[in-house]
């Protein structure tokens, strides 16, 4: 509060602008009151100094004095994370002893968590005791309901065991997210009470408040009682400042240099006189304005200084001064000494005597405002031809005040809006009771251009917006904005955009599609190379080998009947050696079948008679079983039946091979409208994933005596018959041969 208000009597209006000063290091605030015995005037000097700051850690607001006392606006749990994260880092790192009270959407263990990711040591700051994160039930409400003196005196507590401790001071933070309604009116006490006293200490305290729980009249209590307040405007943390609670500070004794000083020596043009109208102070500036000098004047008429155009009109406004009007700009004209008449717009104030109803003396400040008039007239000369222009372009225009009333609107607006009835401009373009959150008008009334764009729900239509300073005639500054329709342009782009992305998607899809083609090219004429050579070399070695082996043959044919009965281990012998020829000829066979696959010659099989005929002759299949599922059953298929019966007894040989002669083959067998599908399972270690990659390549085998070429003929009978074949390892156990035939 400014010193008159504190003492009980009229401040009077304008004169704390006779001399606006502000330093680095201080703030100055003038003030004038009334001295009742003296019945003069007389002026307060109130200086506050810079205090030793304490970092925040919160960007925006750098540091501050010890017994600030501040709140934050949030809107998400991440809001509070950005805010008093770094807050109490800064903290803890600077020996102060910190309490975080908690409540959603941020409770305890996620404030300790976050905190913990800012701070690598924070464990053993909470070992030690300097930061507790509590509940606010373990705080606010510790007895079942809030208690403002109990919770007072536990934060002064607090800070007398901090001090005691050693640390330099107590940095707290409340959440109010668990304030209801009915006991808003207790907590607005206790903040009022807390602002009070924070001062008297070392702490800095920042109140936490969910704005979507906050009313205006709850936002209004919530800004009294703090410093000020920060709060996330479009993505962007920003302070707002309250409106201060100036305190009470104790009136200055009049001195009369110390006035002479003031009046003399301010720039501004000041003048006194009494209730007879006489002149009785004229300062400096007053002298530099008129060409008088202070001797000439004083004692004299107020009317001298007055043009006769103009003098009865002059008096007639300063006898209602006596009557304890106040002036807060009025225009008077001044007759100079040299006979030029200059414009002054002044404001005054009446001193009252100690029965603070008689007028002792009327004071009041000038301001030439000559040249300022002549330049008012030329910007509304050039006011209105731009408004002309205005009515005449194809762009909305219009204009508003910081008060956001508008103005002007031009035709092409109230075209786009509707006729305008003397509204807020967020009444009349978006059809609401309060500011919008994207209005530019803080940056436009700061001096900047903007430029944005903004869809309007109102006609559903997009605008490009430009918004920039007006300085009216009066000096004050106006928002000029320009409305341009691109509506069908944002259309056409849109369109444009997705044309575009959607041909960019269809090439991409196609690139990819004709990459996996040629891969899938490259890689079959890769396998058919390979297989080709790998063909013909098998073909030449089997025609060469089998020779051999008929010899073989025939060679323990004619030993068996000729041997003596007497040769006991002789039949033995010959036994193993046509068993190796019978194996070495199957090889030579699948050798010659790869090398020269044959075309199947399909028709109508009944699959479960295949199965039962191939396990049946299957080798060291005595301790496997085999289970079928048919649907339907009898299941036919269109296949080769010598063919189909290969590919099963190759995948059952390997199947029983795998489980070492012991274990369980499944064979299943649907068909949708297109395929057959065959899935065969055993209950087998599984395949190795370097493998299964590989199963179906030639001379690829998991057995010590295999030669890879069982599964790889397979592959070729199914891909002969327009099919594929896969293998994967199932859950848990066994492995799994699928294999699709089209019908």
């Amino acid at each position: 509060m400014l010193g008159s208000e504190a003492s009980g009597k009229k401040p009077i209006k304008g004169v704390e602008k006779l001399h606006p000063q502000k330093t680095k290091s201080e703030r100055v605030s003038h003030y004038i009151t009334k001295d009742k015995k003296a019945g003069a005037v007389l002026t307060g000097v109130g200086v506050v100094v810079e205090q030793a700051r304490r970092k925040t850690g919160i960007d925006i607001l750098g540091g501050v004095a010890w017994g600030t006392h501040f709140c934050v606006f949030y809107q998400s749990k991440q809001d509070l994370i950005d805010i008093l994260v770094p807050y109490f880092k800064e903290g803890l790192e600077n020996n102060e002893f910190c309490m975080w009270i908690t409540s959603e959407p941020l409770n305890a263990k996620e404030a300790k968590k976050s905190l913990k990711r800012a701070v690598n040591n924070i464990d053993s700051y909470i070992k030690k005791g300097q930061i507790e994160i509590l509940d606010y039930g373990e705080w606010y409400t510790k007895s079942g309901k809030f208690e403002a003196d109990r919770v007072l005196q536990g934060w002064i507590q607090k800070y007398d065991d901090a001090i005691t401790r050693g640390f330099d001071g107590l940095r707290l933070t409340g959440n109010t997210f668990w304030l209801e309604k009915k006991g808003w009116s207790e907590f607005t006490d206790y903040e009022e009470s807390v602002n009070n006293i924070i001062g008297k200490y070392k702490m800095l305290a920042i109140c936490t408040y969910s704005l979507d729980k906050c009313g205006a009249g709850e936002v209004i209590d919530v800004v009294n009682n703090h410093q000020f307040a920060i709060v996330k405007r479009e993505g962007i943390w920003k302070i707002l400042e309250s409106a201060e609670r100036k305190k009470a500070e104790k009136a200055l004794q009049e001195t009369h240099d110390y006035l002479d000083k003031l009046i003399n020596h301010t720039n501004a043009p000041i003048i006194v006189w009494n209730p007879a109208f006489k002149i009785n102070r004229f300062n400096h500036a007053f002298e530099r304005l008129t060409g008088y000098t202070a001797n000439e004047v004083i004692g004299q008429k107020l009317s001298t200084l007055f043009p006769e155009s103009s003098r009865d009109e002059s008096l007639t406004k300063i006898k209602r001064t006596l009557r304890g009007e106040y002036w807060e700009s009025v225009e008077i004209p001044i007759l100079c000494k040299n006979g030029q008449i200059c414009l002054a717009l002044w404001n005054s104030a009446n001193i009252y005597a100690e029965d603070n109803t008689t007028v002792v003396a009327t004071i009041a400040q000038g301001q030439d405002i000559t040249e300022r008039k002549k330049s008012e007239e030329m910007l509304l000369s050039e006011r209105n031809k731009l408004i002309s222009v205005f009515k005449a372009i194809k762009d909305g225009v219009y204009i508003v005040n910081q008060q956001y009333d508008i103005q002007y609107v031009n035709p092409v607006i109230e075209e786009y809006f509707g006729a305008w009835h003397d509204q807020k401009c967020y009444q009349y373009f978006n059809d609401r009771e309060k500011t919008c959150p994207w209005c530019h008008n803080e940056e436009v009334f700061a001096g900047k251009s903007v430029r944005w764009e903004w869809y309007s729900f109102k006609n559903q239509k997009t605008y490009d917006l430009i918004e920039t300073p007006l300085k009216n005639p009066d000096g004050s500054i106006s928002k000029l904005k320009i409305f341009r329709d691109i509506t069908e342009r944002k259309k056409a782009q849109k369109e444009a955009h997705d044309a575009q992305r959607k041909l960019i998607e269809q090439h991409r899809h196609e690139r990819e599609r004709a990459e996996a083609e040629l891969a899938k090219v490259r890689d079959e004429l890769i396998r058919t190379t390979r297989l080709a050579t790998i063909g013909q070399v098998s073909a030449s070695i089997a025609h060469d080998l089998r020779n051999p082996l008929g010899a073989m043959r025939n060679a323990s044919y004619f030993l068996r009947r000729h041997l003596s009965k007497d040769e006991l281990k002789a039949p033995e012998h010959l036994d193993i050696i046509e068993q190796e020829v019978v194996k070495a000829d199957q090889i030579i066979t699948n050798l010659l079948e790869m090398a020269r696959p044959k075309t199947p010659h399909k028709q109508e099989i009944d699959l479960g008679e295949i199965v039962k005929d191939v396990f049946s002759r299957a080798k060291r299949a005595e301790g496997v079983r085999c289970q079928t599922s048919l649907v339907p059953d009898p299941f036919v298929v269109r296949a080769d039946p010598s063919q189909l019966r290969q590919m099963i007894g190759n995948i059952v040989d390997n199947a029983v091979d795998a489980m070492k002669g012991q274990g369980e083959i499944f064979v299943e067998a649907t068909h949708d409208s297109d395929y057959d599908t065959l899935v065969f399972r055993d209950t087998g270690p599984g395949f190795a994933q370097e493998v299964r990659e590989r199963l179906f390549e030639p001379l690829v085998t998991t057995k010590a005596s295999g030669t890879g070429l069982g599964l790889m003929i397979c592959h070729q009978i199914v891909e002969k018959h327009g099919g594929t074949i896969g293998a994967e390892n199932c859950e848990g156990r066994g492995a799994a041969i699928r294999v699709r035939l089209p019908r």
